[in-house]
């Protein structure tokens, strides 16, 4: 993972083989403008059949408000060689900390976003300050990720007293800016370790223990 400074971004995409570099640049200025905690890098997007590609990406996280508390929401979205033709790939990327809402509408288990305006990309309309206003505006009806962090005193809820202390899970308060969303469960939902569909080093992994 390389960060793009602005004085290098152009040539960035031509070494990276975008078709029309002029409209992905003006595109990131945009979201940049809008969003300035999303930063342009470079790295390989790994494919499912393991196929691997130079490719750009918007790193960093957005602010969205849920249930009356903000929020930052790690995000990953991966620019594709031809856009604006083609919609991007757009990840949440949970640190080892937190874990996706399985229940989530807008985000599937390895953390890959769906949204209607990537379903429906229209060429001439479609771009990436759209696509990022759809997520923000999902991710306030539901959130996508939860926090939560080990206990390691013995659990004192009777439904947890048959597991290990270190495999408590106990609900992150919500007390900030910047803190997440509690799971409002005190045990470990078992998720296997994800590729996200994204960079091969920069997007974190996260897994957790089943229940017992």
């Amino acid at each position: 993972m390389s960060r793009v400074t602005d004085d290098v971004k152009y040539q960035t995409l031509l070494e990276c083989n975008y078709l029309y570099p002029e409209e992905v640049l003006d595109d990131i200025k945009d979201v940049s403008t809008a969003l300035p905690h999303l930063q342009l890098y470079v790295d390989y997007y790994l494919y499912p059949n393991n196929d691997k590609k130079k490719l750009v990406y918007l790193g960093g996280t957005v602010p969205v408000t849920y249930e009356g508390a903000t929020y930052n929401i790690p995000v990953c979205v991966w620019i594709h060689e031809t856009h604006p033709k083609n919609p991007p790939r757009c990840f949440v990327c949970p640190s080892p900390s937190m874990i996706i809402n399985a229940k989530s509408s807008n985000v599937d288990a390895n953390g890959r976003v769906l949204l209607h305006c990537l379903n429906n990309w229209k060429i001439g309309w479609s771009n990436l300050s759209i696509v990022l206003e759809e997520m923000i505006a999902a991710f306030q009806r539901e959130t996508p990720l939860f926090a939560t962090y080990p206990v390691r005193t013995p659990p004192l809820h009777s439904q947890a007293k048959h597991l290990p202390a270190e495999l408590v899970v106990q609900p992150n308060p919500v007390s900030s800016y910047g803190s997440w969303p509690h799971t409002g469960s005190s045990s470990v939902q078992k998720m296997s370790t994800a590729q996200h569909g994204a960079s091969i080093s920069s997007v974190p992994q996260h897994a957790s223990n089943s229940k017992h």
